[in-house]
Parts: structure tokens; C-alpha cells; sequence
């Protein structure tokens, strides 16, 4: 089995929907190292971010990693925890004001 740390997904949402950001690859686990999000604008923003199971568009409250997290203007939060991964599940996420923040994850896929 051969692991490969990367840059997982960089996303910037241009709308306050709900968007999949990563989706972890066929035959493929993933490991979520960090979450970074980076509000740009001069106002507060929140943002929630889920994970889906494969195939799965049920957005609910058991879904959120983080609901409606508060990042002040100009700001970051950093999420470093570990998350496991199987091939399919999806992270999602949502803005509260459109093209506020952007988001990177780091981790790796094990194949």
C-alpha cells in the first residue's frame, strides 16, 4: 500500500451553498491531517464543514464537523485532528457570505 501526503483539496466557494469540496478517490482511504480556512474579506464569516458518507447528500446536523464556526475578518482557523477516511465520503462545506473564505486541506491517500 503506497500513502501519498498532499495538498487534498483547495477550494474557494464563489456562492453560500452547500458545495463538495473532496471526495476521497476509488479504492483509496484518506487521512484529513489539517483543515485551514482563511476568511479574506474585511467582515466575519461562518462556514460549516461535513462529512458525507459515499454516495451520500443527506446534509444534516449529524453530518458537521463544524456548524456556522465564526471566523472574524481577515482571520484563519486551523482544524488539525485526523480524520479517517473511506473511498467516497465526501467533505462538504458552506459559507455564510459568498467568496469569503477559502479553505485548504492536507493529508493523505493511502492506495
Amino acid at each position: 500500500m503506497a500513502t501519498a501526503y498532499k495538498v487534498l483539496a483547495q477550494w474557494a466557494p464563489s456562492g453560500t451553498g452547500f458545495a463538495n469540496m473532496y471526495t476521497v478517490p476509488a479504492n483509496t482511504s484518506a487521512v484529513v491531517s489539517t483543515i485551514h480556512i482563511a476568511n479574506v474579506t474585511a467582515s466575519d464569516t461562518t462556514v460549516t464543514v461535513r462529512v458525507l458518507q459515499p454516495g451520500g447528500s443527506v446534509i444534516t446536523d449529524e453530518t458537521a464537523l463544524f456548524k456556522n464556526l465564526t471566523i472574524p475578518a481577515n482571520s484563519f482557523y486551523a482544524f488539525t485532528e485526523g480524520i479517517t477516511l473511506q473511498a467516497g465520503v465526501i467533505l462538504n462545506v458552506s459559507t455564510s457570505i459568498a467568496s469569503s473564505a477559502v479553505f485548504h486541506v492536507f493529508g493523505s491517500e493511502i492506495s
